[in-house]
């Protein structure tokens, strides 16, 4: 076997393969990257915010009008009274229906901004840079197709969990006891981690030229192939988070030690929320694209020991 070794100081065999230092290399060069460039990311992150707003102002414009023709001004608000007044009497799959027919046109254009930021993350992996207009060319030439890919993750993970709540749901918080309501948090809980985790590189095959129902395929494949691979980043992804948000959480017992404990843990948490939004987020989009890469045999550029190394070798 050859034991040579890159400048990222793993053999090629090795980037396709999870360890615990491959997984702290896969973060230490994304929050490099992420810091460099977090000014792009913010600026792009909130010109797509705004065209998304927008879009989806137009929408509601669209969707209204288009409603009351075809419905009518009154038996539209007749239809709202009823779901108002006698909404416990309506069906579960009705209700999830409706929400499910509200919240699509909305969610649609927020989950292309999302798979838009990661074109901005492949640019980052192959270039070491991006530029806050590069996100509008991906949001123009791949909006169908992010809009389909995060509809179906949409579907596949979100949906079900849906379901599982509005049915199970009455009866699990009817008769709450701690058994049953942690079986079915954590049951959820898993389910949406499992199957995101599966879905996680659907929008960087998109990016990467697959169509919507091929770029499923190219992740399901990818997530279960090299399943340890995916979802060590995945899980890091959410835990990282999770473990700093912790904390937080020992406030009531901060509160009686006194104001200077509150006020520190409150800079801490100010810290957090910014860490996550600006630092952590744009370094999960990075580290889920440059995974991607490594995977699927897309070759990024090469660097001195002194910067990240992101020589991405492999294939499918």
């Amino acid at each position: 076997m050859d034991t040579q070794t890159t400048p990222l100081g793993d053999n090629k065999m090795s980037e396709k393969q999870s360890s615990l230092r491959t997984l702290f290399q896969d973060w230490k060069i994304s929050y490099r990257f992420a810091f460099k460039n977090v000014i792009s990311f913010i600026l792009g992150t909130l010109g797509v915010l705004v065209v998304t707003v927008l879009l989806m102002v137009v929408l509601l414009v669209i969707i209204v009008p288009l409603f009351i023709l075809t419905i009518g001004f009154e038996d539209l608000v007749l239809l709202f009274t009823t779901l108002a007044t006698d909404f416990s009497s309506i069906s579960g799959a009705a209700i999830f229906g409706i929400f499910a027919l509200i919240l699509l046109p909305i969610a649609a254009p927020v989950l292309v901004a999302v798979g838009a930021l990661f074109g901005m993350g492949r640019e980052i992996v192959e270039s070491e840079g991006t530029t806050a207009q590069g996100v509008f060319a991906w949001y123009k030439s791949k909006f169908l197709e992010l809009a389909g890919g995060g509809i179906i993750m949409f579907l596949l993970a979100i949906l079900p969990v849906g379901l599982l709540f509005v049915f199970a749901g009455p009866i699990v918080f009817m008769t709450p006891t701690n058994a049953t309501i942690t079986v079915f948090s954590a049951g959820s809980v898993i389910y949406l981690t499992v199957v995101m985790g599966l879905l996680s590189m659907v929008f960087p095959a998109i990016i990467d030229g697959h169509s919507v129902l091929d770029a499923v395929r190219v992740s399901l494949k990818m997530s279960t192939r090299y399943f340890d691979r995916v979802f060590s980043v995945w899980i890091s992804l959410i835990g990282i988070p999770t473990l700093l948000v912790l904390p937080l959480m020992l406030t009531p017992y901060f509160a009686s030690i006194g104001v200077i404990a509150i006020s520190i843990l409150g800079l801490y948490g100010v810290a957090v929320v910014l860490f996550l939004i600006f630092i952590h987020f744009p370094a999960a989009v990075i580290v889920l694209s440059r995974v991607y890469m490594i995977l699927s045999g897309v070759n990024g550029t090469q660097h001195e020991e002194t910067q990240p190394d992101i020589r991405l070798v492999g294939d499918v």
